[in-house]
């Protein structure tokens, strides 16, 4: 598989992948950054992407899903405050909620049988994925598998993602202090002891905080690979009629779901596009240093590779051309 690469020139990256036809409905999946993030995807490559689809006749749509966390992207509504603020919904498309209507079911493969797409996703032709690439606390980085596994996903299959991670809440340690609740809505007490609250994401965040170390979480390499579980739903739904772009640049430790994610700690790789969301991830992978990206958080990149490369959404050998 082909990744082609450059500094700067995501124009001309695009134009080698994309190939949606006059009269089709083409979605452009992105992730405007929580509010008062400054390192999220530069409105202007959505700007360039719109043209881009016009240009060949097709009617474009920038999209992404409601968060499943609280914040200002948890509602449509808010989601598009959010957009707006960004600079995401004055750029010639209209900006449309994926989820906003419901979900639709698809059946998938790995760890996630069966799961549930935003329903605008199911009303269009073609997909773009935009794609912004830093790290992430639970799935260890995220690029163009996080961005529709998480991303096209409703808050109900977000949480059956989350869930995949496990979580063991030892009695004999907690005593009921209570810090967990205060560090997390979904984490309550009952009967003096720490219990899970039906949204808990099994973040793991307090764990972090437990001062008996009564709750432990394992298995964190299962959400990467609910994602690539997501990921291939969306494959299925577009037969291969989709291209992604990434943005290799402004690298930071925590994610766009941040307000403040810090500032980047690594140099910037430069911009890739392909036809294949797990070639495409391992091309930044490879060049912004797996090890160095598995530093951030202790966890490897490598299932979410991996994991796509043996349930069949793509192919982690790429040849990378440089334009």
């Amino acid at each position: 598989m082909e990744v082609y690469h450059s500094k700067s020139d995501y124009a001309s990256l695009l134009e080698k992948v994309l190939e949606c036809k006059k009269g089709e409905r083409v979605a452009i999946k992105l992730h405007v950054g929580e509010l008062g993030n400054k390192t999220h995807l530069d409105s202007a490559i959505a700007k360039m992407a719109i043209e881009a689809v016009k240009a060949r006749g097709a009617e474009p749509f920038l999209t992404d899903t409601t968060t499943l966390y609280g914040g200002a992207r948890h509602t449509p509504a808010s989601h598009l405050n959010n957009a707006e603020k960004h600079g995401f919904t004055k750029l010639g498309a209209p900006f449309i909620i994926a989820d906003e209507k419901g979900g639709i079911e698809c059946e998938s493969k790995g760890i996630l049988k069966r799961v549930e797409l935003g329903k605008f996703f199911s009303e269009v032709d073609y997909l773009v994925v935009l794609s912004h690439c830093k790290g992430h606390f639970v799935a260890s980085f995220g690029g163009a598998i996080k961005n529709m596994g998480m991303g096209c996903a409703t808050k109900e299959c977000k949480l059956a993602e989350h869930k995949t991670v496990l979580m063991k809440i030892d009695e004999g340690l907690c005593n009921g202090c209570g810090i967990c609740a205060k560090s997390c809505n979904h984490a309550i007490i009952i009967d003096g002891k720490r219990r899970e609250g039906p949204n808990c994401m099994h973040c793991g965040g307090c764990a972090d905080e437990c001062p008996q170390k009564a709750v432990k979480f394992s298995d964190f390499g299962n959400v990467q690979k609910a994602l690539c579980s997501v990921a291939l739903a969306v494959k299925n739904l577009y037969k291969d009629r989709w291209c992604f772009l990434s943005a290799g640049v402004n690298i930071t430790k925590h994610c766009d779901c941040q307000s403040n994610p810090g500032a980047p700690v690594l140099p910037d790789v430069g911009y890739f596009s392909s036809k294949d969301p797990v070639a495409i991830d391992k091309a930044f992978l490879d060049l912004a240093g797996v090890e160095k990206i598995e530093k951030f958080w202790n966890k490897s990149p490598l299932f979410q590779i991996e994991e796509g490369e043996r349930i069949g959404l793509g192919s982690a050998k790429y040849e990378l051309v440089r334009i």
